[in-house]
């Protein structure tokens, strides 16, 4: 038998359950696999697939773009997909949060989503939960991976004698007031495999219907 990459195992195993629409890719971010935003001008929304941290200087160009991009089309829903992101610098999807808060056409009283789950870590689950204070985004899909009160910030020494490289977290951060097994989503909606197997994004599914029954 021969060995098949893990990237091209999961391609043929694993249902891309990302909206159908018209994909509008930020030209500042190269590798847009893991940063890009598409867009249902009809529907009012965009949908932001936010897999990894890119830098700050590249955030800044996307959000940038991105800003442009809302405004001139006048869009309404914003949709922010956490549920792959294991984690990076959650200054930079602060940055990012500074660009969104500029475009007054977003109905931020409850046109605002982010979807979570459980490998939504460390970064990705701290930017969640400021999303939910500075963007008044509701909560959609499964606990967090990540807690929202404990230590982050990684930090290393070496040992003296073997030079072994010790890595720690040294700050406490609490990102809610209360501690809880994760953050928790404000609409708990969980992934069957029912679902999954036929490409059923059940919690994306849940804020389109929300979004129409607004419309």
């Amino acid at each position: 038998m021969s060995s098949v990459p893990m990237e091209a195992y999961s391609s043929k195993i694993t249902h891309k359950l990302f909206p159908k629409t018209t994909l509008f890719k930020s030209k500042s971010i190269i590798e847009s696999s893991y940063l890009w935003m598409s867009a249902d001008e009809r529907r009012q929304t965009a949908y932001i697939y936010f897999k990894r941290y890119p830098s700050f200087s590249d955030m800044e160009r996307f959000g940038t773009d991105v800003e442009k991009y809302l405004k001139k089309n006048a869009i309404k829903n914003l949709i922010v997909d956490f549920r792959d992101n294991g984690g990076g610098d959650f200054f930079v999807g602060l940055t990012l949060a500074w660009k969104l808060v500029l475009v007054d056409s977003i109905d931020w009283d409850h046109g605002v989503y982010t979807l979570i789950g459980g490998r939504t870590f460390s970064a990705s689950m701290s930017n969640a939960a400021q999303y939910r204070q500075i963007l008044n985004a509701k909560l959609v899909g499964e606990p967090t991976g990540g807690n929202p009160v404990g230590y982050q910030d990684m930090d290393q020494f070496s040992l003296p004698n073997s030079d072994w490289v010790i890595t720690y977290s040294k700050r406490n951060y609490r990102f809610q007031e209360t501690y809880t097994e994760g953050v928790q989503p404000d609409v708990l909606i969980k992934q069957d495999w029912q679902s999954y197997k036929k490409g059923i994004d059940r919690p994306l599914e849940w804020i389109l219907g929300d979004i129409k029954s607004r419309m």
